[in-house]
């Protein structure tokens, strides 16, 4: 047989059948029903009688498209075409560059005109009606009295007909009987049921072994490869030998170590199957490359580390270990190496946690770990820490020990009576704690609620842009001039993808709040920014083009509806401000009614 596939290809070929039909069934109604006729995978769509353009395994591509793909070369259709839109962009700009002076046509030549050129080469006759040099026609040879199409360049060339080069070549002409012969003299054991149209196209065979009938191209008959039911026949044979030979291998080999007993069926050897074990009379699943090695069942390796007499085993080697340090005193309770538990540091009276592995790795514990960096530093924290209080004076009060810049530590809010942890550095440049933030202005639906949202009666741009250094992630956000964001941005914003001008910017948050929720699948910031720059939690990884029709949507749909309305269809909150939004857009609309009756009444009266 000359195909090379091998009973690894064919088994990884069903797993890839089985978990494609799995994912068909958990994304069915994210598609269209008429893709489940289409093949499962590539190599699926080979079994059908005319291989068909795409397939559909229900994998989303890298873009997070879940589309058809191309059987040709396994490509996402989306991707695809917006690879084709966007070369054709890209074309069109460049012939707008540079527009090309195209030559005027000469005047076309007549029927009668290239019938008289060709009858002075005296090899063919013109039968069809000239069309263009390079539009096929009929012509008769002269010499094969036969009728073939060819291009009027090729032939005023001196080239000839398909019958002349067949000539040349040695070739037999097509037919069914020749066909027939030959597969008689090499001995095919194939009969030849449709029409011979070529040795490279396909003709229907039935086998005369198996008595069933399939498509298949001639030269791949005539080299020996068979039909598709020879092939399974042969794959089937050769696969059920090799696993019958393994799972004997593996029966002898679990037999000698004497550990457990084959239950389930034997596959390969790294399929988890079912086992039973001789020792402890349980039933487990394993793969049959691990009981091949002599190796117990889950019962035989958790016995050790489950038992009492072994975890107290482990704590009182423990707590020699630590006796001969001399640094720590050991508190307890010992649970695994792991675990963090209390430990005394006899140098500071201090209890702190941490792991037995920390302190078997001679790590000390957070007061030793302070003091070290309190040594290094020079008593640098001192000067710190009163630049610290004096910086803070009137606003919030330190509870701890300053014990570096970016190690959050407790204050005391005296606007708000709360106690709160911070980082130092962030108290320097002004910033308050939390109950702070929560009672400021900043764009939430709370001061939405409350109409007091920053640059309320302001226009606004809600904008979408693609990062600079990043042109795969986008950065959603809303700005009273979207230039000057960009240019407070740190450098991070790049081309803008489409800017949106509001008249106010509670209809500008509204936008924003909307996408992001409909995007927050794809929320993602790259590592550089992830909790670095302030605008992280509104970038996503995701097509420009699809972010740009969610907001078009939005925007459209924000035009036709009230504010308070668009907010409870497209916007997530908790029941407090749903309640109160709703009470808003029910007032609103009770007004606007009242003032239409009101102006219907004085259209009659009048």
């Amino acid at each position: 047989m000359a195909s090379k596939e091998t009973p690894q290809s064919i088994g990884r070929y069903k797993s890839e059948l089985e978990k494609s039909k799995k994912r068909r069934i958990d994304c069915a109604a994210e598609y269209p029903e008429e893709w489940n006729q289409l093949p499962l995978t590539r190599k699926h769509a080979e079994s059908f009688d005319s291989k068909p353009v795409h397939y559909f395994n229900a994998k989303r591509c890298p873009k997070n498209h879940l589309e058809r793909k191309f059987t040709s070369n396994g490509k996402c259709v989306r991707c695809s075409y917006l690879e084709v839109k966007k070369r054709d962009e890209k074309i069109k700009e460049h012939k707008k560059l540079n527009p090309k002076k195209r030559k005027k046509p000469g005047p076309q030549k007549t029927t009668a005109e290239h019938a008289n050129e060709v009858e002075k080469l005296n090899k063919v006759i013109l039968i069809g009606e000239y069309i263009g040099a390079r539009n096929n026609t009929d012509y008769l040879c002269l010499e094969h009295h036969e009728i073939w199409p060819a291009m009027p360049t090729n032939v005023l060339k001196g080239r000839g007909l398909r019958c002349c080069k067949r000539e040349k070549s040695g070739n037999e002409p097509f037919s069914n009987e020749a066909h027939i012969e030959q597969l008689e003299k090499l001995g095919r054991n194939f009969e030849l049921v449709g029409n011979y149209l070529g040795s490279h196209k396909r003709a229907t065979y039935k086998c005369k072994k198996h008595q069933k009938v399939y498509e298949a191209f001639p030269h791949q008959i005539i080299r020996g490869s068979g039909l598709k039911c020879c092939r399974d026949a042969f794959y089937k044979e050769v696969s059920s030998k090799t696993v019958k030979e393994r799972r004997k291998n593996h029966l002898e080999l679990i037999k000698k170590y004497g550990k457990v007993k084959l239950l389930g069926k034997f596959k390969n050897a790294t399929t988890r199957t079912k086992y039973f074990c001789l020792q402890h009379k349980e039933i487990h699943f394993s793969t049959p490359a691990y009981t091949s090695a002599g190796r117990g069942l889950k019962c035989c390796q958790n016995l050790g580390r489950s038992n009492e007499s072994y975890r107290q085993k482990k704590e009182l080697e423990h707590i020699e270990y630590v006796k001969q340090i001399g640094k720590v005193e050991f508190v307890g309770p010992y649970v695994n190496s792991q675990t963090p538990t209390w430990y005394k540091c006899l140098k500071h009276k201090e209890k702190h946690k941490t792991s037995p592995n920390n302190i078997s790795q001679g790590k000390g514990l957070k007061c030793c770990k302070y003091q070290n960096l309190f040594d290094f530093t020079g008593g640098k924290f001192e000067k710190a820490a009163r630049e610290l209080d004096e910086n803070i004076k009137g606003r919030l009060i330190r509870l701890e020990e300053y014990q570096g810049a970016s190690i959050p530590i407790s204050f005391e809010c005296l606007a708000h009576n709360e106690v709160h942890k911070a980082w130092p550095a962030s108290t320097t440049r002004g910033h308050g704690l939390i109950c702070c933030l929560a009672g400021s202005t900043r764009d939430n639906i709370d001061t939405a609620i409350e109409n007091n949202l920053p640059n309320k009666d302001e226009e606004n741009d809600f904008y979408i842009y693609r990062l600079r250094r990043f042109p795969k992630y986008i950065k959603i956000g809303l700005a009273i001039d979207h230039l000057v964001r960009a240019k407070r941005s740190k450098n991070e914003y790049g081309d803008p993808i489409k800017i949106w001008r509001r008249k106010n910017r509670i209809e500008a948050f509204f936008l924003e709040k909307a996408l992001l929720s409909r995007t927050s699948e794809f929320s993602e910031a790259p590592r550089e920014l992830f909790r670095q720059w302030e605008g992280w939690t509104e970038i996503r990884k995701i097509d420009a083009e699809l972010v740009k029709a969610h907001a078009i949507f939005l925007v459209n749909e924000l035009e036709i509806m009230n504010c308070w309305e668009f907010a409870l269809e497209y916007i997530p909150m908790n029941p407090r401000q749903q309640s109160q939004i709703e009470e808003k857009f029910l007032k609103r609309t009770y007004i606007k009614n009242l003032k239409n009756t009101e102006s219907h009444k004085l259209n009659i009266s009048d």
